[in-house]
């Protein structure tokens, strides 16, 4: 058999990638193939990609058991590999080679894309099968069985009810309710006839809690036009069009029961402009007026933003019980820890520093505040961002509203979780039915965003350009009670890091499934993704969010939480730490502390939480007590090393300390 070399010409009226004779066959060259696409010249097509598309092509080649191959094969082979990765669309021919445009083959694909790259993939591949037309199955419905605490909230905080407050649907058809809703969104990629037969696989996950949707999920599902997804982020700028703009969305936001995040970053200090604080004060002003409340909502500021101290004080305030205020911390500013350095804090317009401080009084002032019981979490900004797998976009803004889901600016991830106690069986863990249940749990969440209205386009648009989802897990320390392993324990550290490795290995799995058949999230070309080979339908799957309310409907521990509290500081930073290794996104767990819990042992748990390398630490205080900066200052000094009183100071204008 002749194998053709190719001609100087890479793209001719002859033949694609530069075979000439269409018609004859040869044998596959991946390099060379590499080479041809490489030389098309188009601007998404990388080295990686090439060699990306060659692997692809060559697995199904291999598949197929095909050793010759014709010029028209391997363009409609390479076209697919193209098309599934957003770079073409489709002709009306499965067939693409030269002859079609002797300038390129593949046009590049203008910046409008499609909803969805992969709408009809699977029709045109032979390896995918539509599933057949069937009957509706006529399953008998499992009836939902949950604790007395677990139907008590179900009652009041999800079940419908008419305008008497009356409660109109039991639980069994609130889960048909969801489960009926969330299965439309197979209907791009399914006969209608199949449709039933995931309604059904979907109730039953949630009838025998296995699996649940956050919870504006259950509240909302099957309302025309309602929020499906919880938490919206919003990146705050000094400009007016930005403040009221943000305003606007958020109010609309709250109205249709959703929470709001913002990024006050480039918010100038409170002598130049509108601080946040101010931002604070008339969104509350007017969220109240409307809503006769202050709405659920949180805040992001990194450490060096001159009205830091202001904005954690304010929420150390009883009346700010509805604000949750995340601090980003860099490296650096653990550097000027270690050595009692100067802290500079910087305007977010110039980057040039108008304040300075001292770390550690910055750091005392954080351990007052938490003490106080204020919601004062913490990022690790250079680990947290060294995550981000569409860092071409932008670093994460801020984080959900009860600091758990990495968000970028305009963004709201759908999140879910899986119950862990039910998949203890007579002292042994099955690993073959949690593998079963994070694949439909994936698909659930994957269909939310197919089935989500949002109050703003552009929050559609980056929840269709990236696919994220937030994948979380409850009842580890029922797991661990179940096979008899104290929670306080290494053994313990070891399972819940074998736990979640399964989880990630499996999750990542099931999102290259759902992409060989629903396609790549749209900016995958842009993700980290394409330099691994993983051709997956989501950007981010697995994120530890915060499950406290679906462990009150299970009657289980949420997240990493004891049963009996308290395990020891040191303890729960090392089961976070064996967790977040092997998820994607953030680990929430709250490292708890009653009345008997020093300062110096919140210090160490941030300086030791560091030093594990985690993205996020929140604390939790089981009694209030009270202590005051002055001493906390002297005890951080203490823990750190000697430092004299240090307070703020304008910068000199020679830019000396």
């Amino acid at each position: 058999m002749e194998v053709f070399q190719p001609k100087k010409e890479v793209l001719s009226k002859e033949g694609f990638l530069g075979f000439s004779h269409p018609g004859k066959e040869f044998r596959f060259d991946r390099v060379r193939l590499i080479s041809e696409l490489l030389a098309l010249g188009h601007s998404k097509i990388t080295q990686s990609i090439a060699e990306l598309v060659a692997t692809e092509v060559e697995k199904e080649i291999s598949r197929c058991k095909i050793e010759f191959l014709s010029l028209e094969l391997v363009s409609e082979l390479v076209a697919f590999q193209l098309h599934e990765l957003g770079l073409v669309r489709l002709k009306n021919s499965p067939v693409l080679h030269a002859a079609q445009n002797e300038n390129n083959p593949f046009p590049e694909k203008d910046e409008s894309l499609n909803p969805d790259l992969l709408a009809v993939m699977a029709l045109q591949k032979e390896s995918v099968q539509m599933a057949p037309e069937k009957a509706p199955l006529k399953s008998v419905r499992i009836v939902p069985e949950f604790g007395e605490e677990g139907t008590q909230y179900l009652l009041q905080h999800v079940l419908l009810a008419n305008g008497q407050n009356a409660v109109r649907e039991t639980v069994q058809e609130c889960f048909l309710r969801v489960a009926r809703c969330v299965a439309e969104g197979e209907a791009r990629y399914q006969p209608i006839s199949v449709l039933q037969e995931i309604e059904d696989k979907f109730y039953a996950m949630m009838a025998r809690g296995e699996f649940l949707p956050e919870i504006s999920v259950l509240q909302n599902a099957g309302k025309p036009g309602s929020i499906l997804i919880s938490s919206f982020s919003f990146s705050v700028d000094n400009s007016i069009d930005s403040v009221f703009e943000t305003m606007k969305e958020a109010a609309f936001v709250h109205q249709n029961g959703g929470m709001c995040s913002f990024n006050f970053s480039q918010l100038y200090p409170k002598e130049n402009g509108l601080s946040p604080q101010g931002f604070l004060n008339i969104y509350h002003s007017v969220t109240s007026s409307f809503f006769n409340k202050h709405p659920v909502s949180a805040a992001f500021l990194p450490v060096d933003h001159p009205d830091i101290v202001e904005l954690v004080k304010a929420v150390s305030q009883k009346h700010s019980t509805n604000l949750r205020l995340t601090v980003g911390l860099q490296d650096s500013f653990f550097q000027e820890l270690n050595r009692d350095g100067p802290w500079p804090l910087v305007h977010s317009q110039s980057g040039k520093p108008v304040k300075m401080t001292k770390a550690r009084d910055l750091l005392a002032v954080f351990v007052d505040a938490i003490l106080s019981g204020a919601k004062l979490d913490f990022v690790f900004m250079d680990k947290f961002n060294s995550l981000n797998p569409v860092a071409s976009f932008g670093s994460y803004q801020t984080v959900g509203v009860e600091g758990d889901v990495p968000l970028l600016h305009h963004e709201a991830v759908p999140c879910g979780a899986i119950n862990l106690s039910k998949f203890v069986l007579e002292g042994q863990f099955s690993w073959d039915a949690l593998a079963e249940t994070l694949f439909l749990g994936i698909r659930f969440m994957d269909n939310i965003l197919e089935v989500a209205s949002y109050p703003r386009p552009e929050f559609k648009n980056t929840a269709s350009a990236f696919r994220k989802i937030s994948l979380g897990l409850a009842g580890f320390a029922d797991v661990f009670s179940g096979l008899d392993i104290p929670y306080d324990s290494q053994e313990a550290v070891d399972l819940a890091s074998q736990i979640m490795s399964f989880v990630q290995r499996k999750s990542q799995e099931a999102s290259v499934r759902l992409a060989s058949h629903r396609g790549v999230f749209q900016k995958f070309t842009d993700s980290w993704y394409v330099h691994h080979g993983l051709k997956r339908r989501h950007s981010l799957i697995t994120n530890l969010f915060c499950t406290d309310a679906l462990a009150s409907i299970w009657g289980c521990t949420p997240g990493l939480e004891a049963q009996v509290p308290m395990a020891s500081l040191q303890g729960q930073l090392a089961l976070q730490a064996a967790v977040e290794e092997h998820v994607e996104g953030l680990v929430y767990k709250k490292i708890l502390f009653d009345e008997s819990t020093k300062p110096e042992d919140l210090v160490f748990a941030l300086l030791q939480a560091h030093r594990y390398g985690l993205r996020h630490l929140c604390f939790a205080k089981q009694e209030t007590q009270k202590w005051f900066v002055r001493s906390i200052k002297k005890i951080v000094d203490d823990q750190m090393g000697f430092s004299k009183e240090y307070s703020y100071f304008d910068v000199p204008e020679d830019g000396t300390y």
